[in-house]
């Protein structure tokens, strides 16, 4: 049931100005840290086709959607509505720093210091102490931009239930959900890309500061044709007063491994998928716990037929609101490794300052 709300609703445990009954072709496209939208069409002369208008609210599959796009044809309307929390790209955070707060402490520092007043609130599970600082940045961008956001200080994954935000260690879980050709799979596209693969990392400290041995290689070195070695930036590895040159070296070595383990070395896998979601099925009604996928769940995918024997993660889904399931997934890998990479390097760099500290409380 697709619902029409004024732009200025604040009560939506009703059905507002009404039910868009004509709707078709409705979707709820999301991405991890990324889209989370609902598009659909409406015949030009449905039932209250021409209340759609920008900025009005729509409730779909219980979440609420602001309606931002529209294109019009001669007979019908193609509608896009942004997630309720991107109304948080419109405020603006003038100059808020959360300084040594868990996720929670830190989402609800800036949701409680915009420029003006909202009815988002924020929840996290991640406990990891950091700090940040946004100056003149709207919400959205500090929550999910690209350098200095809480998902990448912190370490999270974003999810939304209307007006509450969260904070995540990661979405979804492991359900020993399966994909194969002969079972839910009705089209594909497999896409393995070696642009990012490296095998060796020179790892280069502050003022240039180089290891003793210069390189730290991929336990996978051997398995490509040529080494791929690229330069790696780890400016905080710096000989100070709170860490010894050893730690220094310690941490750029610590730093490569991470990356490796994080599978620099190894080429990435993306997997678009149409497929049938079983558990909407009476086959497999009784095994609906093993036939249910969602965002940020771990999947394994079986194609022998493309040497393809894999666990990846859901990175996209596309649901179809009015069938009530699932129709396409994107399979691969949630968090780039530069993200990873800053987010490992910061955990680093704490674990020595309080080894140093704990040291020093030893004297």
């Amino acid at each position: 049931m697709i619902i029409l709300y004024n732009k200025n609703e604040t009560n939506f445990i009703n059905n507002g100005i009404g039910i868009l009954r004509d709707s078709y072709n409705v979707y709820i496209n999301r991405k991890i840290n990324s889209i989370y939208e609902l598009t659909f069409e409406y015949p030009k002369n449905g039932f209250l086709a021409n209340n759609l208008e920008y900025f009005m609210i729509i409730k779909a599959n219980g979440q609420l959607f602001r309606i931002n796009s529209i294109n019009k044809t001669l007979t019908s309307y193609k509608i896009t509505a942004k997630h309720i929390m991107y109304d948080l790209n419109n405020n603006f955070l003038e100059d808020v720093a959360p300084t040594n707060q868990n996720g929670e402490g830190a989402l609800n520092w800036i949701l409680e210091r915009t420029v003006y007043p909202h009815r988002f609130t924020g929840f996290s599970d991640i406990q990891k102490i950091s700090s940040a600082r946004y100056v003149e940045k709207n919400v959205i961008n500090a929550i999910l931009g690209e350098s200095n956001s809480l998902v990448k200080r912190w370490s999270g994954e974003i999810d939304a239930d209307n007006f509450t935000i969260k904070l995540l260690n990661r979405l979804g879980s492991d359900r020993g959900f399966q994909l194969s050709l002969r079972k839910n799979i009705t089209g594909l596209n497999i896409s393995i890309n070696i642009d990012d693969l490296i095998t060796k990392f020179m790892p280069k400290g502050y003022d240039g500061l180089l290891l003793p041995e210069k390189y730290v290689e991929s336990p996978l070195i051997n398995n490509y044709p040529f080494q791929i070695i690229r330069v790696l930036d780890i400016s905080s590895a710096k000989i100070s007063d709170e860490m010894t040159r050893d730690q220094a070296y310690q941490l750029m070595r610590d730093t490569c491994n991470q990356q490796f383990q994080d599978g620099i070395d190894k080429p990435k896998i993306n997997v678009k998928v149409d497929f049938v979601e079983l558990s909407k099925t009476k086959e497999y009604e009784k095994y609906k716990n093993l036939e249910t996928v969602y965002l940020g769940d771990t999947v394994s995918i079986f194609l022998p037929e493309y040497n393809l024997n894999a666990n990846l993660r859901v990175i996209s889904t596309s649901y179809n609101v009015l069938k009530n399931k699932y129709e396409k997934l994107e399979l691969g890998d949630a968090l780039g490794s530069l993200s990873k990479q800053q987010v490992n390097l910061t955990q680093s760099i704490e674990n020595i300052k309080e080894e140093n500290k704990n040291e020093l409380n030893n004297y």
